[in-house]
This record gives structure tokens, C-alpha cells and sequence, in this order.
């Protein structure tokens, strides 16, 4: 309901921030994320200075796994307010992220190594057997 209400005040007002920051976090809140996003954007056009919109669109760039713009939006919020707590904890989750994602993708790669160096290290013994 929240968000169709939102969406008629976006009609009778369509450059208030206010509203369309509102109208991202119903449509966050029903998990239409890229419509959020959209109007998060919408927000920080209308006033860039908004620190909860940028703290916003970091928090739905990170559930869209999104994690590098979503630093970018945090660090944009904290150029506003360095001590904006949404945006430095925002940014600190996005920073554990892109760390777990890197060790995970070393990991699978050394793994996908060491099976081919077992695979040809099987294929030399066999063709040595023979």
C-alpha cells in the first residue's frame, strides 16, 4: 500500500527527494530492488546532498551484490557527513564483502589448479604404465 501512495505523491510532486527517497525504501521493502534503486537515483539528482539517499542506494547496491558502487555511494555519503553512522558501517560491510568474495574466488582458483595438476599428474602415470 505504502508504495502506490508514494507513487501519487511522486506524481503530485515529482522533484521532491523527500517523497521519492520514501518511495525507494517501500519498493526496497517489498524486495523490488532495481525499482528502488531507480528512485533512490531519482533522490540524489534532485539533492545530492541527501546522506541518507546516498546511505540508501549503497544499502540496495549491496543487496544487489553490487558491493564496488556501493562503496562508491557510502564514500559519497561520508564526503557529506563524515560521521554518518549508516554510511561507515555500510561502507565497512561492503569492504568484509569484496574481502570474503576475493579469498573465495583465490580459493576455487587454486582449487581448479591443483586438480589439474593432479589430472596430469594421473595421465603421466598412466602413459608411463603403458
Amino acid at each position: 500500500m505504502a508504495v502506490k501512495e508514494y507513487e501519487k505523491a511522486v506524481k503530485l510532486a515529482p522533484r521532491n527527494a523527500t517523497i521519492r527517497n520514501n518511495l525507494a525504501v517501500a519498493l526496497y521493502t517489498i524486495m523490488d530492488f532495481s525499482g528502488a534503486k531507480e528512485q533512490i537515483e531519482i533522490a540524489i539528482d534532485i539533492d545530492p546532498q541527501n546522506v541518507i539517499a546516498w546511505a540508501k542506494k549503497g544499502d540496495i547496491e549491496t543487496i544487489m551484490n553490487e558491493y564496488r558502487e556501493a562503496m562508491n555511494s557510502y564514500k559519497a555519503g561520508l564526503v557529506l557527513d563524515p560521521s554518518d553512522a549508516a554510511c561507515q558501517e555500510g561502507l565497512r560491510k561492503c569492504i568484509v564483502q569484496i574481502e570474503e568474495k576475493a579469498a573465495a574466488h583465490a580459493k576455487e582458483q587454486a582449487d581448479n589448479r591443483i586438480s589439474e595438476l593432479r589430472a596430469a599428474a594421473l595421465a603421466q602415470a598412466a602413459a608411463q604404465a603403458k
